[in-house]
């Protein structure tokens, strides 16, 4: 096995160890700090209603809000807990492999 093929096997057993350990966290513990039900609420409400603060309020900027639209116009994605804590992950697993 040449060296680049190991680094390469290695990674990937890293990356598969943190999208382990973080699903297990996303779908075993509360985080008291957490406002999941929050954001996907607002999601929710922005999906439905539309008028991003006029008629949904929100502490975030519409980055996030436009974000999710194209995640949900391209998967067709419901923004449930179960969708948003995978969303989640893939971003954890995502950062972790750019850094």
């Amino acid at each position: 096995m040449n060296r680049s093929l190991a680094q390469r096997c290695l990674v990937v057993a890293v990356l598969l160890a943190i999208g382990i350990c973080g699903y297990w966290l996303l779908f075993t513990q509360f985080m008291v700090y957490d406002d999941e039900g929050y954001v996907l609420w607002s999601l929710h409400s922005h999906f439905a209603e539309g008028g991003l603060y006029a008629k949904v309020y929100s502490q975030y900027g519409p980055f996030i809000y436009a974000l999710y639209h194209v995640i949900h116009t391209v998967f067709r994605l419901t923004f449930d807990n179960e969708t948003g804590r995978l969303i989640t992950l893939f971003f954890w697993v995502g950062s972790s492999s750019l850094a």
